[in-house]
């Protein structure tokens, strides 16, 4: 804020603003309204500040001049008034220099200048042209705005407008996945866009915009990817998002594109479920199932739960292929890894070993429990009504419990040596190994 008593001559071209005048005093209201009349194309005085107000609410505004306080006028309630519906409009306000008291009061306002009255061409006009240059300058910072805005609706792709930690505009295609027309609608229910997503970089995302500063402050300048529900598909998908930002001359504003890669994740998931399953019965495959044993391995060394594991396969599976078929024998194959999988529980782990051999891997687990489910599991498949099998399919079972400092391949020789004897002792029964 600052006091204008200057002699600089200014030349009074014609301005496109609308500035509004609020003075009490006729006279004042009058001179004020000649000089105006030479700078700017469209101006209205009024006398209150009731008066002023209700021109506000129905009229775009540029400038606002008001007196601070007189009969009838509250300068100082104008003021508030226009800072809470309109924070960037220049206000210019008047008070008499014979009034210290106002004075001081005025210059605690939040308004842009002090202007000393009488207000004379030489106190006016300077004021008035710096508040249209302030003016022409936000108009000119709008277009900018509105043609980067109209670009980001443009692209394909979904694009954020980010200043200083905060979006402040979303494109069209964004929005719309959102289940919003526009900006102001997803504005006005104050929610962030953080609030959408369910995973940063495969890690739950508890809401909110801070990802932003994480994704723009990474030291590492990682590729980064975030997942959204998909609102318009009724299961909800979730479609994955690569992350690119870019940053804008001016400090703290950023331009960040979301590209839809969904398909390529969902290929990149099929390939690794591919790579990870048995093709006839889907169940996990033999390296697959190793990794995860070498995982609980050294989970378990570092102070983790035991666990166990159980081996079986299909009694007389080769009397099966011979006299029923091969294709007889790939049925019973998955059926079976269907009624393992639906009676065990979402922890444990099936995998196909090779041919009619099958591991399951229970974490959690001592011995006696996994003798348990073993033992339901060989009731289950003796009880079972196999398509294209006229008698009963039963299974043998080993298990053994994951002792501390024991190898993953002595722990794999006592679950073999144990379905061995299963077999050996007359075969649809589980054998429980005893510590190497």
């Amino acid at each position: 804020m600052s006091v204008d008593q200057t002699d600089d001559r200014h030349s009074q071209s014609m301005h496109d603003v609308t500035v509004l005048y609020v003075d009490a005093d006729p006279v004042a209201r009058e001179q004020a309204a000649a000089i105006l009349s030479r700078m700017v194309t469209d101006i209205e005085v009024t006398e209150s500040v009731d008066q002023a107000l209700g021109f506000m609410k129905d009229n775009p505004v540029d400038i606002v001049i008001t007196d601070i306080l007189a009969p009838d006028l509250d300068g100082i309630r104008l003021i508030r008034e226009i800072r809470t519906a309109m924070q960037d409009i220049p206000i210019l306000l008047a008070c008499g220099v014979e009034e210290p008291g106002l004075l001081l009061k005025a210059a605690e306002q939040d308004a842009d200048r002090l202007l000393l009255k009488p207000l004379l061409p030489d106190v006016l006009v300077p004021a008035i042209a710096s508040a249209v240059r302030n003016v022409e300058l936000r108009r000119k910072l709008e277009a900018a705005d509105g043609a980067v805005r109209l670009i980001m609706d443009t692209s394909p792709h979904f694009v954020l407008l980010a200043e200083d930690g905060e979006v402040s505009y979303v494109n069209e295609g964004m929005l719309a996945f959102l289940g919003f027309t526009t900006f102001e609608d997803f504005s006005r229910t104050g929610a962030k866009i953080g609030d959408f997503i369910q995973d940063l970089d495969n890690e739950p995302w508890p809401g909110g915009d801070g990802w932003l500063r994480s994704v723009i402050e990474d030291p590492l300048d990682r590729e980064r990817m975030l997942t959204i529900p998909n609102l318009r598909d009724p299961s909800r998908r979730l479609s994955s998002f690569m992350i690119a930002f870019k940053e804008f001359p001016t400090p703290g504003r950023y331009l960040l594109t979301l590209a839809d890669v969904t398909e390529l994740e969902d290929e990149k998931r099929a390939l690794m479920d591919e790579a990870s399953t048995d093709p006839l019965t889907g169940a996990l495959n033999r390296r697959r199932f190793m990794d995860m044993l070498a995982e609980l391995e050294k989970t378990a060394t570092h102070g983790g739960s035991q666990y166990s594991v159980i081996m079986f396969d299909v009694d007389h599976f080769k009397r099966v292929n011979d006299e029923w078929g091969h294709d007889v024998g790939d049925v019973v194959l998955k059926e079976l890894t269907k009624l393992v999988l639906n009676n065990a529980r979402s922890s444990d782990v099936l995998a196909r070993w090779g041919g009619e051999e099958f591991m399951v891997l229970t974490p959690n687990s001592d011995h006696r429990r996994a003798n348990r489910v073993a033992e339901r599991l060989r009731r289950k498949v003796e009880g079972y009504d196999f398509p294209g099998v006229p008698q009963v399919i039963s299974a043998s079972f080993g298990v053994a419990q994951a002792t501390a400092g024991e190898s993953t391949s002595s722990l794999l020789k006592r679950v073999d040596e144990a379905l061995y004897q299963a077999k050996h002792l007359g075969r649809n029964r589980v054998v429980l190994s005893s510590p190497g």
